[in-house]
């Protein structure tokens, strides 16, 4: 598990700036880094240029890991392993982890430590990344090899020595060849209706191919009879010199509606009834031969004169 100097959002942060993460991080380190100096066998730092660079490192990590006195912390680690320090030389560097942001992740503490990733897994130094790793494929390789190996340690503990899927079916040859001419027949049969109807999800495979051979019904249309209401014919003798006056159809009316009913088919026709009425026609004058043939008809109304 690799820890990273990375703040929580809900972690409270002390009067000095620093989150209680930011305290465990560093506390941890400076635990492993003291495990680092047993295993290189240093009672104190070199006095080279890695050493100076681990100095600084670790007054920073001590400044965060003492929040109640961050100075007297750098003081006393610096003290540790590097007692060599004068009291001019320790006070530059308790100024300068005053003024660092501290802001060390756990691959930067490794390059300065120079861990690798053999070092870490043999000494799990959990709170430091590693140097020679920088995009994290082999701790991503060796995480997934742990993962397997809990697996399978998992499943050894929970194995009731049975083979692994289902049971053989205990049936003679018969009855193996009826199962499987039974199951190819489904099969058939459910891709037969996959074809016809885009729908796979129904219950009753066979309505839909029966529905799907069902030949189409022509509807049959009944024609509905006219009510014309036309005016009243007058009877009276001929005025010379006069006009006819020509009631003309101009809509229709349907008897009552009548319903039809398809065979086979549950839709119903329903023929719209339709309001009728008449309107005069615009006035023109005859000729009186015309007259005589519209009186003996009948269809005429006489108004007006010319």
């Amino acid at each position: 598990m690799m820890l990273q100097n990375i703040q929580a959002p809900d972690s409270p942060r002390n009067s000095r700036g620093c989150s209680e993460t930011d305290v465990l991080v560093a506390r941890g380190r400076l635990s492993n880094a003291k495990m680092w100096f047993a295993h290189r066998r240093w009672d104190v730092l070199p006095d080279n240029e890695r050493g100076r660079r681990i100095l600084q490192w670790g007054a920073d990590h001590a400044w965060l890991a003492g929040p109640a006195n961050p100075r007297r912390s750098v003081r006393r680690w610096c003290r540790r392993w590097a007692s060599r320090l004068t009291d001019a030389e320790l006070d530059d560097i308790v100024a300068a982890a005053a003024a660092s942001n501290k802001r060390w992740t756990s691959d930067q503490s490794a390059m300065v430590l120079e861990i690798t990733v053999r070092d870490r897994e043999a000494l799990q130094l959990w709170f430091f990344g590693a140097d020679d790793d920088p995009h994290f494929e082999q701790r991503i390789k060796l995480k997934r090899a742990k993962g397997a190996a809990r697996a399978r340690k998992c499943r050894a503990a929970r194995s009731t020595g049975r083979k692994r899927g289902r049971p053989a079916l205990e049936l003679s040859p018969e009855e193996m060849a009826a199962r499987i001419r039974e199951q190819n027949a489904e099969r058939q049969r459910r891709r037969r209706a996959s074809r016809k109807n885009p729908s796979r999800d129904i219950i009753d495979i066979g309505s839909v191919t029966d529905l799907s051979v069902t030949l189409p019904q022509t509807p049959i249309l009944l024609p509905a009879p006219l009510d014309v209401r036309r005016a009243p014919q007058a009877r009276r003798p001929p005025v010379p010199n006069e006009a006819i006056v020509m009631l003309e159809l101009v809509e229709a009316e349907l008897l009552p509606e009548t319903k039809i009913v398809m065979p086979k088919q549950p839709e119903v026709i329903e023929l719209i009834p339709i309001k009728a009425r008449l309107a005069p026609a615009r006035r023109q004058p005859v000729h009186p031969g015309v007259l005589e043939r519209y009186r003996a008809q009948g269809n005429a109304t006489f108004g007006g004169k010319l």
